[in-house]
């Protein structure tokens, strides 16, 4: 008699916001990259976002939103309230995947490990990450020095389990954990500390994946010149280039532009950075509307006055707050096409998007949205490797001259 596998139960993803719209959209895309079609349901909660449109960025990937706080709650408050109507949507023995905005999926969900795991009554937790950000940051899992975690092959996949005499109990999201648990300790709780003292007094195990199924997005320590963390010279304190591997010469793309132009032929063009290559594009599809984003006063100020007689480029000025934080910068164009179609618009998508400034990741999942149906991205200094998740959204991607590489679909209908 052949052993059926266990039941998966009903399972409600629930994803925490506050601002951080770039960071929002790389979570949520990057779920739903690797996992386009599930049992579950995709629920939101948004905690007092200053930075408009969060409902309906998260909405366009399939996420409902139940929990929109109007000013900030806090953390725990918000989950308390998520995990109440999660638990209303798939019952008390259903699960529940806890998501913040700042996780970035590595793999699909194990779905029959899932189903294996939460089989046995008594492991309430499990947890999809093994190490909390890359090797690369120097960061490893802390848990392992004071809990023996025992090896345990299930369904095909390495995890591991704490022990009774040494329980981790409950666990720094992201996790699938059982609804019914989730409610009851965060109803408990005001804040994560204080979720995991109320856990303590509980009975159950927590089970952890080897392989990271999520990793966190950001690092321990910004490096200089990433995200809005400017380099400075030590001895004048002024603030000077980054010096990034993968940067290309200064203007190698603006012949790769006009050639990418003159065949694609755009109508519409969406730029963050603007330059050389505002000229560029400008010079090879003189009828196409242009909307450039530009961070630095300065620059917006020259921008605006080389293009002030072109009534076809729009040139826009939209600040990156202090430590790199930015709002309107990535998402001004994706609001503008809410705002659209709010008012009976179909929303302005792009035929060509150029991605040459600040938060190049977000802005290429951003792109990602925004973009036409046969419409291509173009990113300059591809071969940094911190963009590779970025371009990582798109179904193909090519490497051209002059740092550029282009994204998009059937991307060979191009010579270069």
């Amino acid at each position: 008699m052949v052993d059926l596998p266990p039941p998966l139960p009903p399972i409600a993803v629930a994803l925490l916001t506050c601002d951080r719209p770039g960071y929002t959209a790389r979570t949520a895309l990057s779920f739903r990259r690797h996992n386009p079609d599930g049992c579950w349901q995709l629920l939101h909660a948004d905690d007092g976002s200053t930075a408009d449109g969060m409902p309906g960025l998260v909405g366009a990937l399939g996420f409902e939103t139940v929990v929109a706080h109007k000013t900030r709650q806090g953390y725990g408050p918000t989950l308390r309230d998520l995990a109440a109507a999660a638990r209303d949507r798939v019952g008390p023995d259903g699960l529940v995947l806890v998501l913040e905005n700042d996780f970035y999926s590595l793999r699909p969900l194990p779905l029959d490990v899932v189903a294996a795991v939460f089989a046995r009554p008594e492991i309430g937790v499990l947890r999809l990450w093994h190490n909390w950000k890359s090797k690369r940051h120097g960061l490893r899992d802390r848990s392992a020095r004071r809990i023996p975690w025992q090896p345990w092959q299930l369904a095909g996949e390495r995890l591991e389990l704490d022990t009774p005499a040494k329980r981790v109990r409950w666990s720094t999201n992201p996790i699938v954990v059982r609804a019914e648990l989730l409610a009851s300790i965060t109803a408990a709780a005001a804040s994560e500390r204080e979720a995991m003292r109320v856990a303590r007094k509980l009975d159950h195990l927590t089970a952890r994946v080897v392989e990271n199924v999520t990793t966190h997005i950001g690092t321990r320590s910004t490096p200089a010149g990433v995200y809005g963390n400017p380099r400075r010279d030590k001895k004048t304190r002024k603030t000077k280039p980054a010096k990034c591997a993968g940067s290309a010469p200064i203007h190698s793309h603006a012949p790769v532009l006009r050639k990418l132009c003159e065949q694609l032929r755009p109508a519409s063009v969406l730029e963050w950075g603007p330059g050389a290559s505002t000229a560029a594009i400008r010079e090879a599809a003189p009828h196409a509307r242009i909307l450039t984003i530009e961070h630095d006063g300065g620059y917006y100020k020259k921008a605006r006055a080389q293009f002030a007689h072109c009534d076809r480029v729009e040139v826009k000025h939209l600040a990156i707050g202090t430590k790199g934080r930015s709002q309107g910068y990535i998402t001004y164009p994706y609001r503008r096409l809410l705002r659209q179609k709010a008012t009976g618009g179909e929303g302005e998508r792009y035929d060509l998007i150029f991605v040459d400034g600040r938060h190049r990741v977000d802005c290429l999942t951003l792109a990602s949205l925004l973009l036409a149906p046969d419409g291509v991205v173009a990113l300059h200094d591809a071969k940094r490797r911190r963009y590779e998740r970025g371009l990582a959204v798109f179904p193909e991607v090519r490497q051209l001259g002059g740092g550029v590489a282009i994204a998009g679909a059937n991307l060979d209908r191009f010579s270069f």
